[in-house]
């Protein structure tokens, strides 16, 4: 169930907050996706994407990690890169988890637009497991995305179906200082065959203009 949770989280875009780990390890993981869509918008022009990354947890709620995504925003900026480090443990003993991070936002090649497109965010959430389903919500902090700076809200619902089978949903609300505020929203389900996933989701935002999209993917995490 574990496994399947934070396949879902992940699937619909939420923080993955777990308890803290006992042991040190090393984990990778990959994706092929029919369209990288972020917070309800797409980062691929609505095209298909690989994505890949690495993590390390120490064995005491802190973990670093890198992943890497292909973009197309029309310039000669072909790959996202996110550098993140992260505290995560438990409130308790009765399943509700938080978590604490820094993620920065790299754009190679990207260094002559204006406003500059790397960020960085600071982040913070909670999450609670019933059993038949968890809850979790996060919110996002940077001072300087894009010239302005911005929150983002997001909760969700992920619900383990069975060891393989599962089904999520997220809304999330972005919060411009200066610029258009907008909310997103998706459901998904995904299924999992020993550490590969295929995962379809439904995502849409309020933008004027912006249509509602399906998105399917293929990915695969190491233990």
């Amino acid at each position: 169930m574990k496994k399947i949770l934070q396949i879902l989280a992940a699937a619909a875009g939420l923080t993955a907050i777990a308890a803290t780990p006992a042991l040190a390890q090393f984990s990778a993981n990959g994706t092929i996706i029919s369209n990288y869509v972020w917070r309800g918008v797409t980062q691929s022009s609505d095209n298909p994407a690989v994505q890949a990354g690495i993590d390390y947890g120490f064995g005491n709620g802190l973990a670093v990690g890198a992943w890497a995504s292909s973009i197309d925003f029309g310039d000669q900026s072909p790959l996202e890169l996110d550098i993140y480090g992260s505290y995560a443990g438990e409130l308790g003993t009765m399943g509700t988890g938080f978590e604490v991070g820094v993620i920065g936002y790299l754009y190679p090649n990207s260094d002559s637009a204006s406003p500059d497109f790397n960020f960085v965010e600071f982040y913070g959430g909670l999450s609670h497991d019933f059993g038949p389903a968890a809850v979790s919500g996060t919110i996002y902090y940077s001072p300087d995305s894009l010239g302005t700076s911005t929150i983002y809200y997001t909760g969700g619902l992920s619900i383990p179906v069975s060891e393989m089978f599962g089904l999520a949903a997220n809304v999330g609300h972005y919060d411009y200082e200066t610029g258009t505020d907008y909310t997103d929203w998706n459901v998904g389900a995904s299924v999992a065959f020993d550490i590969f996933t295929l995962s379809l989701m439904y995502s849409d935002n309020d933008l004027p203009g912006d249509q509602d999209k399906i998105i399917l993917g293929i990915s695969f995490a190491t233990p």
